[in-house]
Order: C-alpha cells, then sequence, then structure tokens
C-alpha cells in the first residue's frame, strides 16, 4: 500500500461527493449527519476562517473494468457532508 499526503481544494471534494467519485462506504462507515447542528455550524465557521481541522482521508480504488477510479472516505465523513450540505 501506498500512501501518499496531498492537498485538494474543498470544491474539489464537493465536486467529488457531488459526482460520485467519492464515496460513503456504508458497510463500515456509521450514518452520516450525526454531528447536531451547532457542531456543523462551528465547523463551518473553521473553515470560512481559514483555521485548521484535521485531515479527511480518503482511500483510493480502481475498477479495473471500467477504469474509473473512486475515493472511499475512511476518516472525515461528517466533516464532508457537513462541507456538502453547506454548499
Amino acid at each position: 500500500m501506498k500512501i501518499i499526503r496531498n492537498t485538494k481544494p474543498i470544491s474539489d471534494l464537493y465536486n467529488g461527493m457531488k459526482s460520485g467519485d467519492i464515496i460513503i462506504n456504508k458497510e463500515y462507515q456509521r450514518s452520516p449527519g450525526l454531528w447536531p447542528n451547532n457542531s456543523r455550524s462551528y465547523f463551518i465557521d473553521t473553515i470560512l476562517n481559514e483555521y485548521p481541522f484535521p485531515k479527511i482521508v480518503l482511500w483510493q480504488k480502481i475498477d479495473i473494468y471500467s477504469q474509473k477510479t473512486t475515493s472511499e472516505i475512511i476518516d472525515g465523513q461528517q466533516r464532508l457532508t457537513t462541507i456538502r450540505d453547506y454548499i
């Protein structure tokens, strides 16, 4: 397994979720939307004020038949769904 550290703009993460390139694997992820509204609001405020926030971990996989790359959320589901819902 090769670990690659990089940064992505929030718009890329949003667009990836919107297009289905970033997915939530329900086999091992808890339900999205568990953060209460005040926590979600605080997180958006953190982004808007350009404060650092915990990393988001994605696992990239390639479908050998379609040659399509998707990423599964390993850590950061609540953060990503909060971003998606806010936008």
